[in-house]
């Protein structure tokens, strides 16, 4: 019994162990020399451990060690079942593993420098599985899967991997050397890459698609300064987690966790040349936390994002369109407010600038959706939810820039609404309830395929200088529709004019309004009305009374 004692077995040729050994350091089996080969179970002729041998090693060891790190000759590891942590120690000999290892809940560990051959199976049962560069400073690159690397294991290698390790760990903080990764769809544990997040020179390429086994509880942990994913990651409910800069390289990226956290550490930008890189970020259930720039070096294309649960903790930039939505569709949404799936008004803000468009939807469901507070849109905003939803503005709208609304499902208005000359389109039926409300496009144009309604005694002002209105507008307080330039003419009824009401857009003001407003007293364009006999309230056609013109 060595106690805590450290103990190596260094000897040129074989080494005999006949009895027990006893200890809770680390034991060491190295050759004196580093070209002598070494063999491991079965029945062993070079200097090495046998089955019989392998069996009086004690189950406290904190660690068993085969090997040498500048060992230049072959490691055969033959069947063994494993009572220790254990490591297989080369510099370029090459280690075979030509029966099938046990490791039980304990670590089990390839060091080297060159590529193994991974013969046979390797088992565990929440133990933990490292391939890693015998000198990590050095030239030593992974490669799994086809991919380039001085420890390259196939896909058929990678097989022989055993369903039930807790961890599977690929590379060592320290490395230097790239880690290259080719389509491997057969992940059944969790799976971490590590290399060095200090070297600069090579990267942790993701070149093809990773995959998890079906029902599998494979999870994906990438490490290291420079992370560039080049095809799609999806697991089986495994979280996705990125702890350094991530750059994307394909016309279009998907992260899919299909209910596992999906997770951005850091930055998460496109490729510099060509068109901007479109990303799907899919956490299902689960939680998807952005917690570093997104596009802050190079700004996405589109940008989507699905989960059930969103914490955006820095700034997103790109020239696409952002979807925000739950993965469970008509979930609840909050934006400045209450919600299932909740984005606060300092996330909101955090949507710069410079996109095409964002829209937040409900997936596909019914969902209702609470906005409120001071938004102050930038950019195109489109507010989506199903028939039997509604999106309800509880502290009116006014978007700023480039910004237009589009509301697609039913919706309820408290406050009013303006944009600086960007279109405003109700595709679905508008209830509002403040007392003057007014809905104003300024020089662009306002579009009502929805039907718009007044609660009691509601006054509603719909003010752009061209109007199109496609279903009723209804209430019983005083209606006003106005251009919002002073010198755009206005045509009713089939009269020319630019802003516009044909004698059907008429028939769209309801029966019940107290009276009907044209026009505005500071207008300095004409107004010129057709034929029309269905008014279907006092009618005021207002213009300017001191232009003569």
């Amino acid at each position: 019994d060595f106690g805590a004692n450290n103990v190596k077995g260094n000897n040129r040729n074989t080494l005999h162990i006949n009895a027990i050994l006893l200890g809770s350091g680390v034991l060491t089996f190295e050759p004196s020399a580093n070209n002598t080969a070494i063999g491991i179970g079965g029945t062993v002729t070079a200097y090495g451990i046998d089955a019989t041998e392998l069996t009086l090693i004690g189950a406290d060891w904190s660690e068993v060690v085969f090997g040498r790190n500048d060992l230049t000759t072959a490691i055969t590891v033959n069947a063994a079942t494993w009572a220790n942590n254990t490591r297989f120690l080369s510099n370029t000999g090459v280690i075979t593993v030509s029966g099938a290892q046990d490791a039980g809940s304990n670590t089990l560990v390839f060091e080297t420098n060159a590529n193994p051959a991974i013969n046979s199976t390797l088992a565990g049962s929440g133990g933990t599985l490292i391939f890693r560069p015998a000198t990590p400073t050095g030239s030593t690159s992974i490669g799994l899967a086809g991919a380039a690397g001085t420890i390259g294991l196939t896909s058929a290698e990678l097989d022989n991997i055993s369903n039930g390790w807790g961890n599977i760990i690929f590379g060592i903080a320290s490395q230097v050397g790239a880690i290259n990764l080719n389509s491997y769809s057969n992940w059944r544990d969790p799976v971490s890459f590590i290399k060095s997040t200090s070297d600069t020179t090579n990267a942790l390429n993701v070149d093809q698609a990773q995959a998890a086994a079906s029902a599998s509880d494979a999870s994906f942990t990438f490490t290291g300064s420079s992370i560039v994913v080049d095809n799609n990651l999806t697991t089986e409910g495994g979280a996705i987690t990125f702890n350094n800069p991530v750059a994307v390289t394909a016309a279009t990226t998907t992260f899919n966790t299909k209910g596992g956290d999906l997770t951005f550490n850091s930055t998460l930008n496109g490729t510099s040349g060509g068109s901007a890189e479109n990303v799907v970020l899919n956490a299902g259930s689960g939680n998807l936390n952005l917690v570093g720039l997104v596009g802050n070096t190079i700004p996405l294309g589109d940008l989507t994002l699905t989960a059930d649960n969103l914490a955006l903790g820095a700034n997103l930039s790109g020239s696409g369109n952002v979807l925000i939505q739950p993965h469970t569709a008509g979930r609840s949404l909050g934006i400045g407010d209450t919600g299932d799936l909740n984005i606060t008004l300092a996330e909101f803000a955090r949507l710069l600038n410079g996109w095409a468009g964002i829209t937040f939807s409900g997936n596909g469901g019914d969902s209702t959706m609470r906005v409120s507070g001071s938004l102050n849109p930038l950019d195109p905003l489109t507010f989506t939810t199903g028939s039997g939803g509604l999106v309800r503005l509880l502290s009116g709208l006014t978007l700023s820039d480039n910004a237009s609304l589009t509301l697609n499902g039913p919706a309820a208005l408290v406050g009013s609404i303006s944009t600086n000359n960007q279109n405003i389109n109700i595709n679905g039926p508008l209830q509002v309830h403040t007392h003057v409300t007014t809905i104003a496009a300024g020089t662009a144009t306002l579009t009502t395929p929805g039907a718009i309604s007044d609660g009691s005694g509601v006054d509603l002002i719909l003010q752009a200088d061209s109007i199109a209105l496609g279903a009723s507008i209804s209430g019983d307080g005083n209606l006003t529709l106005r251009p919002d330039s002073l010198t755009t003419s206005i045509g009713l009824a089939g009269a020319a004019g630019g802003f516009n009401l044909s004698s059907a857009e008429l028939d769209f003001l309801s029966d019940g309004w107290s009276s009907i407003t044209i026009g505005r007293s500071d207008l300095s364009a004409g107004i010129d009305l057709n034929a029309y006999s269905s008014w279907a309230a006092p009618l005021f056609l207002v213009k300017s009374t001191s232009d003569t013109t």
